[in-house]
């Protein structure tokens, strides 16, 4: 027979503090009726822990599909380039809603330093660029317009440098099937004939 008024050993984690207490530990479970309040359910579309949105496609993409559609319907051009005017548009919809957020913050403390909103100023440089290079691509400034005006115009002057081109080897294949149907002897131009005595 055994003794149960020997003292039990002590164990790590629970008998030497006493046992331990909370759900799965032996204790009474938290929850409803228990000491915590439940928290309600987060339904479809909740936005309880969004910040700016420039990180929820839900919120950034109708902007940018609105910002396309409203480049498209100025320039019909670009829309050969879908995915240059996608990126684009995405980059300048999350810059703008990230730009609004920062605008309703204080982004100095009382010292004049940087608040903890570094990381938001870091990444909205990233997506300026970004929206930058993209305006840059798609010819949207003035100067990428310019250069991409002058690069079609050099375009078309070379295709009409090379439609003369072929004007002209065409006029030297038709002489040289010419010459071998009559031989030898050269095709002379009237004026060539008159002065020979022709």
């Amino acid at each position: 027979m055994t003794d149960n008024t020997a003292k039990q050993p002590k164990r790590r984690g629970g008998w030497k503090h006493g046992p331990a207490k909370g759900a799965g530990h032996g204790g009474p479970a938290k929850g409803p009726g228990n000491g915590s309040p439940r928290a309600p359910a987060f339904g479809q579309g909740n936005e309880a822990a969004q910040r700016h949105g420039a990180r929820t496609a839900r919120v950034y993409l109708p902007i940018a599909r609105e910002l396309a559609a409203g480049l498209l319907a100025d320039r019909p051009d670009l829309a050969a380039y879908p995915e240059a005017v996608a990126s684009w548009s995405e980059a300048e919809a999350r810059a703008a809603l990230l730009r609004a957020w920062l605008a309703e913050r204080d982004l100095l403390d009382e010292d004049g330093l940087a608040d903890r909103t570094t990381g938001p100023l870091k990444w909205l440089s990233a997506l300026e660029r970004q929206a930058r290079e993209g305006r840059r691509d798609l010819g949207l400034d003035p100067r990428s317009d310019a250069e991409l005006a002058k690069a079609r115009a050099e375009a078309t002057r070379h295709v009409a440098d090379l439609d003369a081109i072929r004007a002209a080897g065409r006029q030297a294949l038709t002489e040289r099937e010419l010459v071998e149907v009559l031989g030898t002897e050269r095709v002379k131009a009237p004026a060539d004939r008159e002065r020979d005595g022709g």
